[in-house]
């Protein structure tokens, strides 16, 4: 079972534009539009519900909660506080 694939790894073009510009608004701490948020979540989403995590090397508490969690993410601060809870069991997916 592979990884899921970084949105920066996109060669195949199947990660929306949308995603793309959301993504890169993200990082230069632009302001995001309610789109863009909903964009980065159904990024982040498809990413955490990946079968690849629930192979057993993942073992962590902590993914269910994520996998939930997603779907609550409305704003840039939520994005930020979701990216840094992934990041403490070593998945990034930004």
């Amino acid at each position: 079972m592979s990884y899921p694939r970084l949105w920066m790894y996109d060669t195949n073009g199947s990660l929306s534009p949308a995603a793309w510009v959301a993504i890169k608004a993200y990082f230069a701490g632009e302001m995001m539009t309610d789109e863009q948020i909903s964009v980065v979540r159904l990024y982040l989403k498809q990413w955490i519900d990946s079968p690849h995590w629930s192979d057993g090397s993942w073992s962590s508490d902590l993914l269910p909660v994520l996998r939930a969690w997603v779907n609550d993410i409305s704003s840039r601060e939520s994005i930020r506080r979701w990216l840094e809870a992934a990041s403490k069991i070593g998945l990034v997916p930004l």
